[in-house]
């Protein structure tokens, strides 16, 4: 059986009403927070705004994110199976 992780995203633009939704994503050893995301973007919800510049443009600081609590740099940020 394969492994999963899960992601919980709020969603919503300035002025509206905050929701969010759960992805369940395939998960290998090492995958990090900003391989997750790109993958829901490309595999589920393409709608998925993400901001990163480390892999295309080799800059950096552009990926921060509020994971669990804490802003983390998702490329940096693992993740963990359910």
């Amino acid at each position: 059986m394969s492994k999963t992780a899960r992601l919980r995203i709020s969603r919503g633009s300035p002025g509206e009403v905050r929701h969010y939704d759960d992805f369940d994503v395939p998960y290998e050893d090492g995958m990090s927070v900003l391989d997750a995301l790109r993958w829901i973007r490309t595999n589920c919800d393409g709608t998925l705004a993400i901001r990163y510049s480390c892999i295309n443009a080799n800059a950096c600081k552009t990926c921060m994110a509020l994971i669990n609590g804490e802003v983390e740099y998702t490329c940096v940020a693992k993740l963990t199976p359910d």
